[in-house]
């Protein structure tokens, strides 16, 4: 990964909300292989709730996908609006 600077979308499937995310860290990505990598909201003002354990979601970078995964873990969860 890019040293905590890859700050694309994602889009829950079925969904079109884009939720900014930066990846912190994470595996070479090679072609068509899963990697496993850890992300970070970017913005306090919008609700990530509905990234949960099982969420399948898109990488968007601008209007193109340009990768899906599968949210294994939520490892802290500050609920929307608090503090």
């Amino acid at each position: 990964m890019n040293n905590g600077k890859y700050c694309p979308h994602v889009v829950i499937k079925g969904a079109e909300q884009l939720l900014g995310v930066n990846f912190i860290d994470g595996e070479d990505v090679i072609f068509n292989r899963p990697i496993r990598a850890n992300a970070l909201p970017l913005y306090e003002t919008v609700d990530y709730s509905t990234l949960q354990a099982g969420t399948e979601f898109f990488i968007m970078e601008g209007g193109n996908i340009v990768g899906e995964g599968i949210v294994k873990e939520i490892f802290q969860h500050k609920p929307y609006g608090s503090k």
